[in-house]
């Protein structure tokens, strides 16, 4: 090969460091045969570099042939087909279609070369193209943007119980200061009290709230259209503060771009949190809320500069918040239950066709008569169903110990494993009826005596021939209050029937 010419098949190759070396050597002293020794090459090869052959590290002319022949070549016609009506069709679901039409054609090997395929026809016929970004300014005081996340990256336990939860998140967009609250669901309860909370924490007020198309702040404009509008709970709220409302376009969740970054650098900071805390347990949701407060408040404090500027230009809290639960009206039915939403929750007979108010909380509903709340549940724990508290009912189950067999809400009037294990028992040993009444009178003392005392008795009488009405009323000392239940004397009938019998005889 000529002097000079560029290195081509049969060419031995030299690394990158090796030309660098070569060239360095060559500037520092001028001659081919000591730089060749010093950068460990024939002294041929070294001259060829120096005279201006193209170095390894130099990008060279692409490829213009293939290596292999196209295994596609003969059907191609009809792949383009395939995607000329389904531009997005996965390579995956061509080749398997291939592999049935043509099974000695074509192999699962074929896979990687098809989807080069794709790829090449998509950016050909501009399928392919990704959207541009337009990197936004961001004003101070101006947009707080919302969104609910959930906390993958960490499980926190409640009194050793795991709490699932989401987070309830706010930004605000110039300087990142954010803000949030656990929550059981992405509900109005929820999005009412973050957003109040983070304003409070905050100390002023910005223009502007972001939020998506969740139904929580919007709902269908028109049935079968895209178009959303705000609910007017939403609206109502952010006019008690004098904000606006915003919102994204549907499927546009990068418009939301920045509590949707934020969500995944707070999930990892509350994970690094957790672990050098130690524990991930916390006695209860309200301490478990305060170490969150505590360490959002940390982590702010990096955003002081920024943050300072936002509070400039924001304008002041109202004199108040609003309330922190949603009221509505309810009529208590014939089985002294209220339905509020999707479920149904029980309160004390005495109430049975009252008007009632329920507060709705994010994780609690209260049941109000007059100035008087009756009962409290978790908003949560009935999934759609009834939460039936069976101190509300048990006085009048006690007076219609019969319904209690295919009661519906029967599960609720077992507080533990082991009240089930004595109602099992007492139906064992006796008739049903009898064994239902027993069962609920035990029950009802547990009011008087308290729960833990009544549970410490029937474990030790369990399994054994005291567990008997009886017996626990001796126990407790209530003998002699009401009538002996264990007394089975039936009535004699024979004198009724000869007394009808003499009165038929006269007629």
């Amino acid at each position: 090969m000529a002097l000079g010419e560029e290195p081509g098949v049969g060419t031995v190759m030299i690394s990158g460091p090796q030309y660098r070396k070569l060239m360095q050597t060559y500037q520092e002293t001028g001659t081919i045969t000591a730089s060749a020794s010093k950068a460990g090459m024939d002294r041929k090869t070294a001259a060829k570099y120096i005279r201006g052959a193209a170095g390894p590290e130099e990008k060279r002319e692409p490829r213009g042939w293939r290596t292999r022949t196209d295994p596609f070549d003969g059907v191609w016609k009809q792949v383009e087909g395939w995607l000329e009506g389904k531009p997005d069709m996965e390579a995956t679901s061509a080749l398997e279609e291939l592999l049935r039409l043509y099974p000695e054609q074509f192999e699962e090997k074929h896979l990687r070369s098809l989807q080069r395929r794709f790829r090449k026809w998509r950016e050909q016929n501009g399928h392919c193209a990704k959207p541009v970004y337009f990197e936004q300014r961001h004003e101070p005081g101006r947009l707080l943007q919302l969104d609910w996340f959930h906390p993958r990256d960490f499980e926190v336990t409640i009194a050793g119980e795991p709490y699932g939860h989401l987070l309830c998140h706010t930004v605000l967009t110039y300087s990142n200061w954010e803000w949030a609250q656990p929550c059981r669901s992405e509900s109005f309860a929820s999005l009412k009290g973050t957003l109040q909370a983070s304003l409070w924490e905050a100390g002023k007020v910005v223009e502007v709230c972001q939020v998506d198309n969740s139904s929580t702040a919007t709902h269908q404009f028109v049935r079968g259209s895209r178009k959303r509008v705000f609910n007017e709970r939403f609206l109502g709220l952010l006019a008690h503060y004098g904000m606006r409302a915003q919102t994204i376009q549907v499927g546009a969740a990068n418009e939301n771009g920045d509590v949707e970054s934020a969500h995944s650098h707070l999930r990892h900071y509350l994970a690094d949190a957790l672990q050098l805390r130690g524990s991930s347990d916390f006695e209860s949701v309200e301490a478990y809320t305060l170490w969150l407060e505590q360490t959002l408040r940390r982590r702010n404090e990096r955003r002081g500069s920024k943050f300072a500027e936002e509070q400039a230009v924001m304008r002041p809290l109202p004199a108040c918040r609003l309330a922190e639960y949603e009221e509505v009206d309810c009529r208590v039915n014939k089985y002294a239950l209220v339905r509020v939403g999707k479920g149904s929750y029980s309160v004390p007979s005495k109430h049975r066709t009252h008007r009632l108010r329920a507060r709705l909380y994010e994780s609690r509903i209260e049941l109000w008569h007059e100035q008087t709340r009756v009962a409290a549940f978790d908003r949560h724990a009935n999934a759609g169903g009834a939460c039936v508290d069976w101190r509300h009912l048990i006085e009048d189950l006690c007076r219609k110990p019969g319904a209690f067999a295919r009661y519906r809400y029967r599960e609720s009037f077992y507080p533990s494993l082991l009240w089930r294990e004595v109602s099992d028992e007492l139906r064992e040993r006796f008739s049903e009826a009898r064994a239902d009444s027993d069962y609920l009178q035990m029950l009802r003392l547990s009011l008087g005596h308290g729960m833990e005392r009544m549970e410490e008795l029937l474990g030790r009488l369990k399994g054994t021939p005291q567990l008997t009405l009886d017996q626990v009323r001796r126990e407790l000392g209530e003998q002699g209050k009401w009538r002996d239940s264990g007394d089975d004397t039936e009535a004699d009938l024979n004198a009724y029937d000869r007394l009808l019998g003499e009165e038929v005889a006269h007629g």
